[in-house]
C-alpha cells in the first residue's frame, strides 16, 4: 500500500509538470508554426502545426520591411552598455558593503533593500519629468545611465558573494602593497566569476525585453530598441499574423543563444547565491 501511495504520487507530479509543460511550450509552439506559414493560416481552427509548405520568406521579409537590423543594433547598444554598468556598479557597491564594515555599513545597507518595496511605476513620473528637465528626451541616457548608479537586486547578489570570500585574501594582499582597487580587480572579482555572469544575463534579459521606459523616453523611430520596434510592427502587419511572429521569433532568438551558451555560468551563479548567503 506504501508503495502505490509512492508510485501514484510521483505519477501525479510528472502530470503536472508535464501539464505544466505544456501550458508554457504551447504558445511558443505555436508561434514557430505561424511564423513560416503562408497568409490567413494562423487563423484556421483547429489550428495546423507545421503543415508544409514552409513560408521561411516571411523572416526575410520582416527583417527587410521592419527595419529589424535598425532596431537590433539600438538594442545591443542600449544592452552592452547597460550590461557594463550594472556588472561595474553592483560589484563595486556590493564589495564595499562585504568588505567594508563600517558603523553605517548595515544600516544603510538595510536602507537600500527598502528600496525595493518602491513600485517603479511610482517613480515613472519624477523620472520622467527630471529627464525632460535635462533635455535627454529621445536619448538612451534614461535606459543606459540608471544601470551605471546600481541595482539593489544585483548590489544584494555580489554582496553575498563577496561576504562568502574569506578576508584573508584582503589583508594578505595589503601586506604585499597591493592597492585596494588592484585587490578587487586582481583578486576578489574573478573569485566571483559565476555571479557575475548570473547579473549580466539578467541584465541582458530584462534589457532587451525592456519596453516601458524605451517607450515613453523614445520618440524618434530610428532610435527605438527591438521590443518598442515590436509595437510599432503590430501596427503594419496587424492582419498578417505569421509576419508579426516572424518578427517575434527574430527578437526572442538571441534570448536563446545566450542562455544556451551561457546556462552553466548561470545555473553555478544560482547555486553559488544559495548555498554561500
Amino acid at each position: 500500500m506504501s508503495k502505490l501511495k509512492k508510485y501514484s504520487g510521483k505519477a501525479f507530479s510528472v502530470f503536472l509538470l508535464l501539464v505544466g509543460a505544456a501550458i508554457m511550450l504551447g504558445p511558443f509552439i505555436w508561434t514557430i508554426s505561424t511564423s513560416i506559414q503562408g497568409p490567413g493560416k494562423a487563423y484556421q481552427l483547429p489550428p495546423e502545426f507545421f503543415k508544409p509548405p514552409f513560408h521561411f520568406e516571411n523572416y526575410l521579409r520582416v527583417w527587410q520591411e521592419g527595419n529589424f537590423a535598425g532596431y537590433t543594433f539600438n538594442s545591443v547598444i542600449v544592452t552592452a552598455l547597460s550590461i557594463i554598468g550594472v556588472v561595474l556598479a553592483d560589484s563595486f557597491a556590493g564589495y564595499g558593503f562585504a568588505k567594508y564594515d563600517t558603523k553605517f555599513s548595515n544600516i544603510l545597507f538595510l536602507v537600500a533593500l527598502a528600496t525595493m518595496y518602491i513600485p517603479s511605476t511610482i517613480l515613472a513620473v519624477p523620472q520622467y519629468t527630471m529627464w525632460t528637465k535635462v533635455g535627454a528626451l529621445d536619448t538612451y541616457i534614461p535606459l543606459v545611465l540608471p544601470k551605471f548608479l546600481g541595482s539593489i537586486g544585483g548590489i544584494f547578489l555580489m554582496r553575498q558573494s563577496f561576504k562568502a570570500l574569506p578576508n584573508q585574501f584582503y589583508e594578505a594582499a595589503t601586506l604585499d602593497g597591493l592597492h585596494p582597487i588592484g585587490i578587487f580587480f586582481r583578486i576578489y572579482l574573478p573569485l566571483v566569476k559565476p555571479m557575475l555572469a548570473t547579473l549580466a544575463i539578467q541584465t541582458f534579459i530584462g534589457t532587451w525585453n525592456e519596453t516601458f521606459a524605451p517607450l515613453i523616453y523614445l520618440t524618434d523611430r530610428e532610435k527605438y530598441t527591438l521590443s518598442v520596434g515590436l509595437l510599432y510592427l503590430r501596427q503594419n502587419y496587424s492582419e498578417n499574423l505569421e509576419l508579426l511572429m516572424s518578427a517575434s521569433m527574430l527578437t526572442m532568438l538571441p534570448l536563446f543563444v545566450v542562455y544556451l551558451f551561457a546556462q552553466k555560468y548561470f545555473m553555478n551563479g544560482l547555486v553559488s547565491s544559495g548555498v554561500k548567503g
